[in-house]
């Protein structure tokens, strides 16, 4: 008679133990591994929209002879409306009245309820909010920006225009220029490569490629702006335009504070220059004017923050 074969003992403590930690151990490695990959498949994305957005400004120009103006100040419209033909978006674009004046006015209910239209390439895949936000501190006076008759927030976008820096110019140490305006919404800075197309004092706003004096490869042109705070980052409507004097616009932004500074209180209330930020770490997306785009880190010095949002200051910017 054979022998019985001895049966194997049964795993011990110690040894599921060991395969637990073992796998806890792979978990660790992996996850951020995971997210990693997230994140840069995100930040290309964003990018990627960005791009998009920079080439259809360029279609504009082409077509129009001038760089879309940061708004229309008649029609109260931002530069994101113009654009959208050369985005693929030109049935949305021909649904709405740009001619006539006011026609933003909720009361008149013309293109306000537009906003209700998510234009995806407007916004960043990671960012918290997409629409309009319509409670304090975040908005203190919105019922003029919800489209009338809906009484549902708009969507908003993450990709801004910039009007120029507010500041000093290190190269020569004056001032960067603004509109002569007082709103409690500050004042727009005009040295930069988005205006308005009419100014209170009678300037003509919109530029053209050629007036970017110190070259496209060295200045902004677009900037994102997706982050969250408590103080939130005052969304509006991406087709809504700014204020008639030229003292702010919806649509672009100041270059004053540093990238993902926050917001405070009291910044709160200088409308133009809540600061550029994203989601993503350490920085956030920015399209030159010559269509290219980068990822510019939040450490970036100030003094060349500002210079690459000027269009013929004379700075150098060097590496950034």
């Amino acid at each position: 008679m054979s022998p019985r074969t001895p049966k194997r003992a049964a795993f011990t403590l110690i040894e599921l133990l060991v395969v637990i930690a073992i796998i806890a151990i792979l978990i660790a490695l992996l996850v951020p591994a995971v997210q990693k990959v997230r994140e840069a498949a995100a930040r290309t994305q964003c990018q990627n929209n960005m791009k998009q957005v920079a080439l259809g400004v360029h279609g504009y120009h082409e077509a129009e002879s001038r760089l879309p103006p940061a708004y229309a100040a008649s029609v109260q419209l931002s530069w994101h409306v113009f654009v959208l033909p050369y985005l693929e978006q030109g049935t949305l674009f021909n649904s709405m009245d740009t001619k006539t004046p006011g026609s933003y006015d909720s009361t008149a209910n013309r293109n306000n309820p537009h906003g209700l239209e998510k234009v995806g390439i407007f916004l960043c895949p990671i960012a918290p909010i997409d629409k309009m936000m319509t409670a304090a501190p975040h908005n203190s006076n919105p019922p003029d920006l919800v489209p009338a008759n809906t009484g549902q927030p708009p969507f908003t976008t993450h990709i801004y225009g910039i009007v120029g820096p507010r500041g000093t110019n290190p190269s020569n140490g004056q001032a960067y220029p603004q509109s002569k305006c007082t709103h409690d919404g500050g004042q727009m800075a005009t040295g930069g490569m988005f205006r308005p197309d009419q100014f209170a004092d009678g300037k003509v706003g919109p530029l053209r490629l050629r007036d970017i004096l110190d070259g496209t490869s060295n200045t902004l042109m677009l900037a994102e702006m997706s982050w969250d705070s408590k103080f939130g980052t005052r969304y509006r409507t991406w087709l809504r335009g700014g204020e008639a004097g030229g003292c702010y616009a919806c649509g672009a932004r100041n270059v004053t504070n540093a990238i993902n500074s926050g917001i405070t209180a009291n910044l709160i209330a200088v409308y133009g220059d809540v600061p550029m930020g994203s989601m993503h770490t350490g920085g956030a997306n920015f399209a030159l004017g010559d269509g290219s785009t980068r990822f510019i880190e939040q450490s970036i010095s100030m003094n060349v923050y500002r210079s690459l949002a000027s269009r013929d200051g004379g700075e150098s910017v060097g590496d950034y």
